[in-house]
């Protein structure tokens, strides 16, 4: 049996043991939370089919973000150590790294097919027993006995779960994010030592976060990330930074309508 992975096939490796149950599950969206509920569900007996919009994996950008280690591996079931730098505070990585780690477990499991460049258009109810079906832009149905929505703001399963609130909320949130590789760092800059903390900086009515995250290909000075927590020497990283208001005032009201929220003081060069 194969799947399709980026116009690829990849043969089905592992099989977990619950996998008789039988029941279906369509999960729109392949990112974090679309493919660590795969993996997770796929080891309760769910045969569990991922559609995902991109058809290809990223190959930069996204921004860092902070995760809970053991919180995932409880979650998902998976024992191997994601690409994370491990901080005096936080575990810190890049999106594209951690997605890129998760799609490479959800193609190792039997019960999970990732299909990439599918584009979900509607989730309609097939009959009186509540049957649904996800339907795609190229006319593929989906029979399923659950639907999950992992597919943005702009959900098509919100959509049809609350047809009068499709959209999410804005929720007057303003970011600017960066990524920053050391190795681009000038000549005598003084590069954070091992086990970097994130830093906090307020300046008036803003906020600058700064953390490490792994480099490509989730390493750190050309070598690969280590198995255990403790022993990262987080050096020719990337650091990121996210830089807005703190007090919702100083937002915009409404993303598109003109309305700036004030630049971050921190952040000016």
């Amino acid at each position: 049996m194969t799947r399709a992975n980026g116009g690829h096939a990849a043969a089905r490796r592992e099989t977990p043991p619950s996998a008789a149950h039988g029941l279906r599950c369509v999960i729109v969206g392949g990112s974090l939370v679309g493919l660590s509920a795969a993996i997770a569900l796929s080891r309760l007996g769910f045969t569990v089919t991922v559609a995902e919009r991109s058809p290809a994996r990223a190959a930069d950008g996204g921004g860092g973000l902070g995760v809970d280690v053991a919180l995932l591996k409880r979650a998902t079931g998976l024992r191997q150590q994601p690409p994370v730098l491990h901080g005096a505070d936080r575990d810190g990585t890049a999106w594209r790294l951690l997605q890129a780690w998760l799609e490479d477990h959800a193609n190792a499991i039997a019960e999970v097919t990732l299909l990439r460049d599918t584009h979900v258009v509607a989730v309609r109810t097939e009959d009186q027993d509540g049957n649904v079906a996800v339907v795609t832009a190229a006319g593929t149905t989906f029979p399923a006995d659950l639907v999950i929505g992992a597919d943005g703001a702009r959900s098509t399963v919100r959509a049809a779960v609350d047809p009068e609130r499709p959209d999410g909320r804005y929720a007057g949130v303003l970011l600017w994010r960066a990524m920053v590789d050391e190795q681009a760092m000038p000549g005598g800059v003084r590069l954070p030592p091992a086990r970097e903390p994130a830093r906090e900086v307020y300046a008036g009515p803003c906020r600058l976060v700064t953390y490490p995250v792994p480099g490509p290909g989730g390493r750190d000075r050309g070598r690969p990330p280590p198995a255990e927590p403790g022993l990262v020497r987080p050096a020719a990283k990337r650091a990121t930074a996210g830089c807005g208001p703190a007090r919702r005032r100083d937002y915009p009201r409404q993303p598109g309508t003109g309305d700036t929220a004030r630049r971050c003081p921190a952040a000016a060069g």
